[in-house]
C-alpha cells in the first residue's frame, strides 16, 4: 500500500462526500420530532434534518463495492450487507418516524432487535468460517458474539444524545482500527476504513454544535454495527470491549436508571432514580455541563483509550 495512494483517494473522497453533505443538509420537510423526555432545552432544535448517517454510510458502501470488484475480498460483501442492513433498519425507523411526527411511529424496539438479530448472525457465521481453529475460546466467541454485536449497536444508538458527541467518539474510536489496518498491510479494510473515517469528519463539521444536521438511526445503527465486524475482522479479542468502553458506559448508565427505577418502585412504591437523566451524557447536561464540554471530555477520554488499545495490540502482536 503506498501512502501517495491513501492520500489521493483520501482527497476524492473528502470532496465527494462534503459536496453530498452539502446537499443533504438543504433537505427540507426532513427532520422528526425532540424527545419529549429529553432536557427542555432540546426543544429548540425542532426542525432539524435527520437521517445524516447518510453522509458517512454512502460513501463507506461505494468504496466497498469498487474494493470487492478490483480484489474480490470476500469480507467486502460481509461488510457490504452488514452496513446495508443496519442502515435500512435505521433508515425504515427514522422515516417512520418522520412520516408520523412522533418518535414512537418508527420501528419498535422488538422488530430493530429481530433484524439486528439477523444481522449479528451473519457476522457469527462469518466469524465461525473464518476463525481457523475451533478450540473453546473460539466457541465461547462464536456464542456471544450475537449478543455482542447487538449491545454495541445499541450502545452507539443511546449516545447519540447531543450535538457532535457520537461522531466525536466515534471518529476517535475507527482511527485506530486504521491504524492496525495499515500497519497490517490489509488494504481492504484500510481504504474503507478511510473512506468511514472521512465520511464521519464531514458529518461532524455538519453536526457540531449548533447541529446543522442530526445522525438518526441511519448512522447510530449502521455505526455499532460496523464496528463489531472491524474488530472480528482485525482480530482484536477482548481490545474490542475496551475500545468501546463509552458506548459500553453509556448502555450501562440507562441499563441501571431503569433497573433502579423498576426495582425501587416495586418494592416502595415510587421509582428512584439513580442519575438525573440517563444516559450519561444527560445527566451531565442536567448537572449545567454544555454539550461542547461533554464533547470534549469523552473525546480526550476516547484519544485515551485508543493509545492504550494501540499500545497493547502492538504489545502483544509486535
Amino acid at each position: 500500500m503506498i501512502l501517495k495512494d491513501l492520500i489521493i483517494f483520501a482527497a476524492f473522497c473528502l470532496i465527494i462526500t462534503l459536496v453530498y453533505a452539502m446537499l443533504l443538509v438543504k433537505q427540507k420537510n426532513n427532520s422528526q420530532p425532540i424527545y419529549e423526555d429529553g432536557p427542555k432545552w432540546h426543544q429548540a432544535k425542532a426542525g432539524t434534518p435527520t437521517k445524516g448517517g447518510k453522509i458517512f454510510v454512502f460513501p463507506l458502501l461505494v468504496v466497498t463495492a469498487y474494493m470487492w470488484f478490483m480484489t474480490k475480498n470476500p469480507s467486502l460483501i460481509i461488510l457490504f450487507l452488514l452496513t446495508l442492513g443496519s442502515f435500512m433498519i435505521g433508515l425504515i425507523d427514522d422515516n417512520g418516524k418522520i412520516k408520523g411526527n412522533d418518535n414512537q411511529s418508527g420501528l419498535s424496539a422488538k422488530q430493530k432487535l429481530v433484524l439486528q438479530f439477523l444481522l449479528a448472525i451473519i457476522l457469527d457465521i462469518w466469524f465461525i468460517k473464518t476463525c481457523g481453529s475451533r478450540n473453546i475460546i473460539n466457541i465461547i466467541i462464536a456464542l456471544i458474539l450475537p449478543l455482542i454485536s447487538m449491545g454495541l449497536t445499541n450502545a452507539t444508538n443511546l449516545t447519540d444524545g447531543i450535538d457532535g458527541l457520537l461522531g466525536a467518539v466515534s471518529i476517535i474510536t475507527f482511527i485506530p482500527l486504521f491504524i492496525i489496518s495499515f500497519i497490517n498491510n490489509n488494504e481492504s479494510m484500510t481504504y474503507t476504513l478511510l473512506a468511514l473515517i472521512i465520511g464521519l469528519l464531514i458529518f461532524l463539521f455538519f453536526n457540531k454544535n449548533p447541529a446543522q444536521i442530526f445522525m438518526g438511526d441511519t448512522g447510530s445503527l449502521t455505526i455499532g454495527c460496523i464496528y463489531t465486524f472491524y474488530c472480528v475482522q482485525l482480530h482484536l479479542g477482548w481490545l474490542t470491549i475496551l475500545l468501546a468502553s463509552l458506548y459500553i458506559i453509556e448502555m450501562f448508565s440507562v441499563i441501571i436508571q431503569v433497573g433502579y427505577f423498576k426495582y425501587t418502585k416495586k418494592k416502595y412504591g415510587e421509582g428512584k432514580r439513580i442519575l438525573l437523566m440517563a444516559p450519561l451524557h444527560h445527566h451531565l447536561e442536567k448537572k449545567g455541563w454544555s454539550e461542547n464540554k461533554i464533547d470534549l471530555v469523552f473525546g480526550s477520554i476516547q484519544i485515551l483509550i485508543s493509545v492504550i488499545v494501540l499500545i497493547i495490540y502492538f504489545y502483544i502482536y509486535a
